[in-house]
């Protein structure tokens, strides 16, 4: 439900705001909560993507800068990432027509896919979708989704899709529900 800490939770495990206790564990190894010593560390890289991509995303910067910039972090980091923008595009569904647009000279749904692409490119070994379609009409969640769904199940990227609508929840392979600050 909202208010329970999805939130929360989404940018702890993404290294954006690391908690002050606990441990975090992927594939039976300790991973630093903090993403700046993580990727010091050569730790796995978690993608977090917000509801918001007009705020996440740079309004001056085209989507192929945004793209190119993200492939070479994914590059210094010695990360599996895909070939060039274009493919990465295409990952999400986008036409390379959208390497030369800005934010603003998208719609909603590119806009969501362009700011997924972007974490795509990054080469995470998990992206974090927080409430990623709940400011968006049904035409275009569904857009966003079909390209989740799309993405995940041609590259195998893990994907954590944080939501508090049913018909979102459905699409995933287990549903684990976050209340009284408890995964159950």
């Amino acid at each position: 439900p909202s208010g329970s800490g999805k939130t929360s939770l989404a940018r702890a495990l993404c290294g954006l705001a690391p908690p002050h206790r606990g441990t975090l564990r992927l594939h039976d190894a300790v991973v630093d909560w903090d993403a700046v010593s993580r990727a010091r560390r050569g730790g796995p890289f978690l993608a977090y993507v917000g509801q918001d991509a007009r705020a996440a995303l740079n309004p001056a910067e085209t989507v192929g800068r945004s793209l190119h910039r993200a492939l070479q972090t994914a590059r210094r980091y010695h990360r599996a990432a895909p070939a060039d923008p274009e493919q990465v595009l295409r990952l999400v569904g986008l036409d390379q027509t959208v390497l030369h647009r800005t934010p603003d000279g998208l719609s909603g749904g590119e806009r969501h896919r362009a700011l997924l692409a972007r974490a795509v490119a990054a080469g995470p070994a998990l992206l974090v979708c927080d409430e990623t379609t709940a400011a968006l009409d049904h035409h275009t969640a569904h857009q966003v989704l079909a390209a989740l769904d799309d993405l995940r199940h041609r590259t195998g990227l893990p994907v954590l899709l944080i939501t508090h609508q049913d018909a979102v929840a459905g699409r995933a392979d287990r549903v684990l529900t976050l209340a009284k600050g408890r995964l159950q």
